[in-house]
């Protein structure tokens, strides 16, 4: 069954919820890749913890396999930066998502995405980032 929510007004004051899926539970699931822990170094710029999709992380593991790389970290770091620059560039648009486009791999031959970053509540209502497509929620 679920729990009864604690929220004393508005139309859930005493709902109860049906199903529950935290941020741990995807990350222990493989629906989100936890960047900040996985990668340190690479996502080091932001204070928040970064994850990525498992859409977004095909894109880098594909990207790796076809550089015959057997390491995808070096797309982690340009995928990071690309994030953290879309923060710098377009600031505050008052909006939980941030566009952005990266090439994969980075040269005349790359193929350019679009994504996207989405801050939001954590487990424990702390801010958290994820990177993930366009059509993605």
């Amino acid at each position: 069954m679920g729990t009864t929510l604690q929220n004393d007004n508005g139309i859930f004051a005493t709902s109860n919820v049906l199903f529950e899926y935290t941020r741990a539970q995807a990350i222990s699931d493989g629906v989100l890749v936890d960047l900040s822990t996985s990668f340190p170094s690479d996502t080091r710029m932001f204070k928040w913890n970064l994850c990525c999709t498992e859409s977004v992380w095909a894109l880098i593991e594909n990207t790796a396999k076809t550089e015959d790389l057997d390491c995808p970290d070096v797309y982690v770091w340009d995928l990071a930066f690309m994030a953290f620059n879309a923060i710098r560039t377009q600031g505050n648009t008052g909006s939980e998502h941030l566009f952005f486009k990266i090439t994969l791999p980075l040269c005349e031959n790359g193929t350019e995405h679009r994504l996207k970053l989405v801050c939001g509540p954590g487990d424990a209502g702390e801010p958290v980032l994820t990177i993930m497509l366009i059509n993605e929620d």
